[in-house]
């Protein structure tokens, strides 16, 4: 019988296996990824089922991130004190655009590529292309304006490990290739912001800035989302001005 050290070790390696896949999957999926034998696997879905960890979606097939989860998120977003100071400045933002204002944080827990997690964001616009990032689920970094903040401005060394892994297409304008990827990155350090331009959604466009402690240590991303044709008719100078200024409030 496997110790409990070996099954706790496993039960975490699938519940991050469920949850870098976008919060949900098919057990064969899970079994495939992992390497292990279906019977624990399932063993294990099941125990987690019963525990609120995660729920199953019959009718898809499918595991996902159970209410529990929701619980503990709620709880990481009220320790990062920043997100409260954040708010007012972030909904008038929004207002001025009428499009959504969204606050992410870097998720360093990643094993197999740079992802990031929305933790707060403003109500969706009242436009018929309006945005709603899912808070609490983790996204590529890659593809989006505030994950390319997060790829140019953390330490290098996080960059580092994650190279040269895979970076899936969403769109047929979503950067696929390291090369092109990198020196994008290059211009959003020079530049101080990251736009993303269709790359996550068709007719979606975002700016982002990184969010900097006094250290210029980097703590988190503001965005600015909504549809290509709208985000485009401002100017963009104006977007990046009003998000460094929310972006300077914290230090």
């Amino acid at each position: 019988m496997e110790n409990k050290s070996g099954l706790l070790n496993k039960s975490i390696d699938i519940l991050e296996c469920i949850y870098e896949q976008g919060g949900k999957a098919r057990i064969c999926n899970i079994v495939e990824q992992l390497g292990y034998n279906k019977s624990t696997v399932y063993r294990i879905l099941n125990t987690l089922k019963d525990r609120g960890y995660i729920f199953q979606n019959e009718s898809k097939f499918t595991y996902e991130i159970g209410p529990k989860f929701c619980r503990f998120s709620q709880l990481y977003q009220q320790n990062l004190h920043f997100v409260d100071i954040l708010k007012p400045y972030a909904k008038k933002i929004s207002e001025k655009y009428n499009e959504c204002v969204s606050i992410s944080v870097l998720d360093r827990s990643s094993l197999t590529q740079p992802m990031q997690i929305s933790v707060y964001r403003t109500n969706q616009s009242s436009n018929a292309l309006g945005f709603r990032p899912n808070l609490g689920l983790a996204s590529l970094c890659h593809a989006s304006a505030s994950g390319k903040c997060f790829l140019a401005f953390e330490d290098q060394f996080y960059l580092d490990r994650y190279y040269g892994c895979d970076l899936p297409r969403y769109t047929k304008y979503t950067i696929t290739n390291w090369d092109e990827l990198t020196k994008e990155l290059i211009e959003v350090r020079k530049s101080g912001f990251a736009t993303e331009h269709n790359e996550y959604e068709l007719g979606l466009t975002c700016v982002a800035v990184p969010i900097l402690d006094s250290n210029r240590k980097l703590l988190a991303s503001v965005s600015l989302t909504g549809s290509t044709a709208r985000i485009e008719s401002f100017d963009e100078n104006e977007i990046v001005k009003d998000l460094r200024e929310l972006a300077n409030i914290v230090y």
